[in-house]
């Protein structure tokens, strides 16, 4: 690989992800188009493929760890999965019949088989997308975010059990190594463990998904879910979730790497245009169908909505679909491109939905929730707070931390709210009063009695889930306390400017360490022999 080759992709995506932050868009949109324009220079860009390919497959790896397999049985997942792509696909196929006979466009002359395998690469919403937006909203955690993984895990192994048919190729004898993987979880675990938490953790958790990636190749089934049948197999370890904390920035990097490599072939001609426009157009759809599916099905409007915006777009799977049939044949050679194209369109407009996510649903909900059953899932249920007069949103180490505290000092009247149902489980096994919530949702807020609520502590690890509680609560007309942890300056500047008081969790550190040492020595120094004449003294100088 060239040196001055690789320099100039990099500032070319470098720039394009800087212009479309400062327009206020995703930088993946810049890096999309940069693909497009890569396509139409004379640069080597074969280093592409390998870039993306390792960005996926740490993606999949990332998601197993987090994944709870009793989601997948949960009907708002398989069942909205295999309806949505079912009509998804009967649409689409009825649509491009319907704009071969109107136009007689030369990339639709194909029979209704040929029609349907481009519907069905049109079914499929991004991974890579919506895993984005639900991470850097801090969302991955939330039901509605779980839903979307969910179906979208579904998606991506209806679409492995595609290309694997499709393929021709039957499992071998390697197969019969993959339940080891099972077997051999003890131990898996037990090196992670002595890893430590440095660079080995992660380098080791590079070999496990890229290892259990080339089982499966040998296997003869397709790499990628390899990486995600690991990563569910070590789910559930403390030392998973320190490594799922760990991978995302280096995911992240070589997912630049992707969305580079999906534009690279170039600009499709005028007639490839008019059909992804047209088939962005369409992309509105999606969002309405999983919507009314996932409302009918005992989901909250606000949920519903939530997950069916971050699955309006289309899917990098439908391009490896696409490619498949160009190869045998099924086809034009036009679609891959235009598949392409319309994953980028696709993104740019979901982009923007899933930024006004939030705002339009507060906006629209009272209408949203005439969609609503009258049963609700028990995530969802009404929580009574009783007399509690603080809350505590968030109830990860900070926020279990202060939550102690608070009711050592306080007694019986603080309650705890996180997202994760699985956590509040553990938190209520362990004696506390916490529940499963989401501490933006206006809907939930609502059904506060926010009258005896004192103090709200906002110990979520997004800033923008701070940002947005903060502002729910006050557009609510909450008046009371509220306090927030922040990460960086501008972080806490961003909220004392709103009013909240907030601690900078890196900058107060030590201040706080410093504190704790000072009150157990004075502590131990008051139980010390009276006749000690010289105690630690009450105020020490500062130490320079």
């Amino acid at each position: 690989m060239d040196i001055l080759n690789f320099a100039l992709i990099l500032g070319l995506a470098l720039c394009s992800g800087l212009l479309f932050k400062r327009l206020g868009l995703p930088p993946m949109i810049g890096y999309l188009i940069s693909g497009f324009v890569l396509g139409e220079l004379p640069l080597e860009t074969l280093w592409l493929d390998p870039l993306a390919e390792v960005g996926i497959i740490l993606l999949l790896f990332t998601i197993g760890l987090k994944l709870e397999l009793r989601a997948l049985a949960m009907p708002q997942i398989w069942a909205v999965t295999g309806i949505h792509m079912g009509l998804s696909i009967a649409a689409f196929t009825l649509l491009l019949k319907g704009l071969a006979l109107a136009f007689g466009s030369p990339y639709l002359n194909g029979d209704w088989t040929s029609l349907a395998t481009i519907a069905f690469a049109l079914s499929f919403s991004s991974t890579v997308f919506a895993v984005n937006v639900l991470e850097e909203r801090g969302e991955s955690s939330s039901l509605h975010g779980k839903i979307a993984i969910g179906i979208l895990v579904m998606q991506d192994l209806i679409a492995v059990t595609y290309l694997a048919i499709n393929n021709g190729v039957m499992p071998n004898a390697w197969a019969f190594c993959i339940p080891l993987i099972i077997l051999a979880r003890p131990l898996l675990l037990r090196i992670m463990a002595f890893c430590g938490h440095g660079e080995l953790l992660i380098l080791l958790g590079f070999a496990y998904a890229f290892g259990a990636v080339a089982l499966f190749k040998f296997s003869g089934i397709k790499g990628d879910l390899g990486a995600l049948f690991m990563g569910v197999v070590l789910a559930g370890h403390v030392k998973t979730r320190e490594l799922a904390k760990s991978l995302p920035k280096f995911k992240e990097l070589f997912l630049v790497g992707f969305f580079l490599s999906i534009g690279k072939a170039g600009f499709p001609n005028a007639d490839a245009w008019a059909l992804a426009i047209i088939a962005t157009l369409v992309v509105y759809a999606k969002p309405v169908l999983y919507f009314l599916l996932l409302s009918r099905l005992k989901l909250r409007a606000r949920s519903s909505l939530l997950s069916s915006l971050v699955l309006t777009n289309y899917s990098e799977f439908g391009l490896i679909i696409a490619t498949m049939g160009v190869s045998t044949g099924l086809i034009d050679p036009q679609w891959p491109a235009i598949i392409a194209l319309s994953i980028m369109l696709s993104f740019t407009l979901s982009a923007q939905l899933n930024k006004m996510a939030h705002s339009s649903y507060d906006k629209h909900g009272t209408t949203l929730r005439r969609f609503e059953t009258e049963r609700r899932l028990q995530q969802q249920q009404p929580v009574d707070t009783g007399r509690a007069e603080i809350l505590v949103f968030g109830m990860g180490r900070v926020g279990t931390g202060a939550y102690d505290y608070l009711r050592e000092h306080y007694g019986d009247v603080v309650f705890g709210l996180d997202e994760s149902a699985k956590r509040a489980v553990v938190h209520t096994t362990a004696g506390r009063r916490v529940y499963q919530g989401d501490g933006t949702d206006r809907d939930f807020l609502v059904r506060l009695d926010r009258k005896k609520v004192k103090l709200i502590m906002l110990a979520m690890t997004n800033h923008a889930e701070n940002i947005r509680a903060v502002t729910t609560l006050r557009g609510l007309g909450y008046s009371g306390t509220i306090a927030a942890t922040a990460h960086y300056t501008d972080q806490q500047n961003e909220l004392r400017a709103m009013g909240v008081t907030a601690f900078n969790l890196y900058a107060e550190a030590g201040t706080g360490f410093a504190e704790h040492v000072h009150a157990e020595l004075n502590e131990r120094a008051h139980h010390k022999d009276k006749s000690d004449d010289h105690p630690l003294p009450e105020n020490p100088p500062s130490l320079n």
